[in-house]
């Protein structure tokens, strides 16, 4: 909970004035552009870091690092989550990178940041549709979006995809 409301609080409070300012190909690439610069800085200092304490983990598993995890951690992380409002801006870099600057081992970090993201990516779809539907009408919607069975096989192909790239970033993090 304390990773996901600042992230729920911003986007409720800032939505519509981050969809009229930020949705243009300019922002994007900035935030694409300081998302890579973020990456390229933060990975050296963290390699650094981790050597310093002992190796990738400190000696720690991730298990243990994510239980160890206090609120004001998660916090820490949900609020840097907010930077992904941005568009173009990854919020699973951020929060893996959140994790990785408070100490969490690359593993934890990036099992905390997906599992931060079920709850954020869940609210704001369903504020959308919430919206969409009280915008154009459920039938209307539903139709704008080609009907039920894109949605549908949209939804199970992401699902899918997702589960796939969790699985593989989680063990290449864990190999490296």
């Amino acid at each position: 909970a304390a990773g996901v409301i600042p992230a729920s609080c911003a986007g409720v409070l800032a939505g519509k004035w981050i969809k009229a300012n930020l949705f243009g190909p300019m922002p994007v690439i900035g935030a694409l552009v300081a998302g890579g610069v973020l990456m390229i800085v933060i990975a050296p200092w963290h390699r650094s870091r981790l050597k310093a304490f002992g190796g990738s983990a400190g000696g720690v598993s991730h298990a243990d690092a994510l239980r160890a995890l206090s609120w004001q951690g998660a916090l820490f992380i949900g609020c840097v989550q907010t930077l992904a409002l941005w568009p173009g801006t990854s919020r699973s870099l951020v929060t893996l990178l959140a994790g990785m600057l408070i100490g969490l081992p690359p593993v934890a970090a990036a099992e905390f940041a997906f599992l931060l993201g079920l709850p954020t990516l869940g609210a704001a779809s369903a504020k959308d549709l919430l919206e969409g539907v009280r915008d154009m009408g459920a039938a209307e919607f539903l139709a704008a979006l080609g009907g039920p069975m894109p949605v549908i096989a949209g939804s199970l192909a992401a699902m899918a995809r997702a589960a796939v790239s969790v699985k593989w970033l989680v063990g290449y993090l864990g190999r490296r």
